[in-house]
């Protein structure tokens, strides 16, 4: 399912999925620290504001929250930040697994699984699932992932910058 994407990514696909949540935390520390918030509240709104959209595009939201200015954005992702922003707990805030795995695997979680679109056309060809597909898919991954000696979360960050092409 996953791992023929893993094996046809190039070395520095792989690096870069390697690093990817790193540096997701790097950015969300080095927000924090500009604009005066914790990490964990800066990551939650990082994963929060995803949804549908880039990841620069979601920096881009997640900085305009930060800097007091309004999300464009869903109703509910515009809720979720407004809560984080005054300190509500992530785990509180975010609901779906994708958003909530987003935010864990930022946050360091290695066996966080984040099935979004793109992981779901690499797996099943569709755009969305079941809840009992979802999970199925994320033990499928979780497996693969094992087979090739790599965490959850590292296995599933190749194999998006393989499908997406977001390395280069």
């Amino acid at each position: 399912m996953f791992v023929e994407h893993y094996r046809a990514a190039s070395t520095p696909a792989k690096m870069y999925g390697l690093d990817w949540y790193a540096r997701a935390y790097r950015t969300a520390s080095r927000l924090g620290v500009q604009y005066g918030y914790r990490t964990r509240a800066v990551a939650a709104i990082l994963a929060a504001t995803s949804q549908q959209v880039t990841w620069r595009h979601a920096e881009k939201l997640t900085e305009d929250a930060l800097r007091g200015k309004r999300v464009r954005h869903y109703k509910q992702v515009q809720r979720k930040v407004r809560d984080l922003l005054k300190g509500a707990e992530p785990e509180n805030v975010l609901r779906g697994p994708k958003i909530r795995a987003f935010y864990r695997a930022i946050m360091g979680h290695k066996n966080a699984v984040v099935l979004d679109t793109w992981m779901l056309r690499a797996a099943i060809g569709a755009r969305t699932c079941s809840a009992k597909q979802y999970r199925d898919i994320a033990a499928k991954l979780r497996d693969e992932a094992r087979a090739v000696h790599l965490s959850p979360a590292d296995f599933q960050a190749i194999v998006w910058c393989k499908v997406r092409g977001e390395w280069r």
